[in-house]
């Protein structure tokens, strides 16, 4: 029972590859119907001096069920115009946690697992949150990788967690 982490040469050069590639695959179909990003437009304002462009890695897992899994995930360790405030995300005490299982079996009520796929893309970005993308080069017609503006959220931003808190 553990689970694997490997990089995309590892993946693509090995005898799984195929399974990578559409595990690759199904991230990239998820993130566009959840219009995750799109290009960037008059509009947007962007002004190469000021904004940041953030690369977006491919994270490549076998989990422990055998599932292979790719995960695309924002440099956001790069980000540096975010404030302190926006980081911060709330999570449940261990003595919360433990008050509501206690509260459940006092009930006899079942307490279950669940999860929710692509969690953090799932909720949207502020409008004055101006992210920019470079999406991996195997996801883009551009040799240097596509740039977006990013619309949801994304793994690995800093603002990610508040944003999936609030939502």
């Amino acid at each position: 029972s553990y689970t694997i982490t490997v990089t995309r040469k590892e993946a693509m050069e090995g005898p799984e590859s195929v399974k990578w590639m559409e595990a690759d695959d199904l991230e990239k179909l998820q993130l566009e119907a959840l219009d995750a990003w799109r290009p960037i437009e008059d509009s947007d304002k962007y002004d190469p001096s000021e904004d940041e462009i953030l690369p977006v890695v491919l994270v490549y897992t076998r989990k422990r069920c055998g599932k292979f899994k790719a995960r695309a995930v924002a440099l956001g360790n790069l980000q540096k115009r975010t404030s302190k405030s926006e980081i911060y995300s709330p999570t449940i005490s261990h003595c919360a946690n433990r008050v509501l299982l206690v509260d459940a079996a006092a009930r006899s009520q079942f307490v279950g697992q669940f999860d929710i796929s692509n969690a953090f893309v799932r909720s949207s970005l502020k409008s004055e949150d101006r992210i920019f993308l470079r999406l991996p080069k195997h996801w883009s017609s551009d040799p240097a990788g596509d740039r977006v503006r990013l619309l949801r959220s994304l793994y690995g931003l800093k603002c990610a967690p508040r944003r999936w808190y609030n939502t």
